[in-house]
This record gives structure tokens, C-alpha cells and sequence, in this order.
């Protein structure tokens, strides 16, 4: 089982390095999925889809929580 605790340990700007590691990660882990072997440009993007993937994730998490903020903060002062 594969397990990364950081994933931002793994890629970045700048960090050649840490990018090589986040495409041997993803082939590793993808690989067995496909009937096809999987170049190190498609690793690459499967790794660039799925952080994308979860930025939007993220965003929506954040947005909702502010919503849910917000109502909670103007229902207390209509409360009060």
C-alpha cells in the first residue's frame, strides 16, 4: 500500500526533483489500472488533473463554510 502523508512534499514550483517523485508516484499507482503503459508525460497529468481536482474540491469546502458562517452570524444578531 502506498501512503503519502504530504503530499505537498511531493511537488511545487521550482522543485524538479519533488516533481520526479509525484510521476513515479502516480505511475505506481495508476499503472496497474491500465491495460496500456502509461508514459511519464500521462502520469504527469493525471497528477496535474487530480491536484486540480481536488483545489476545486477545497474551494467549495472553503466557500461553503463561509456561507455556513455567515448565516450563523446573521441569524445571531437578528436573534439577539
Amino acid at each position: 500500500m502506498i501512503r503519502v502523508d504530504k503530499a505537498e512534499n511531493l511537488s511545487g514550483p521550482g522543485r524538479p526533483e519533488t516533481n520526479e517523485a509525484l510521476v513515479d508516484l502516480t505511475l505506481e499507482v495508476w499503472q496497474p489500472l491500465y491495460q496500456r503503459q502509461l508514459s511519464r508525460e500521462d502520469a504527469r497529468q493525471i497528477a496535474e488533473n487530480l491536484t486540480g481536482f481536488f483545489r476545486v474540491l477545497l474551494r467549495w469546502k472553503a466557500m461553503n463554510a463561509a456561507r455556513r458562517a455567515e448565516e450563523d452570524s446573521s441569524g445571531d444578531l437578528v436573534a439577539a
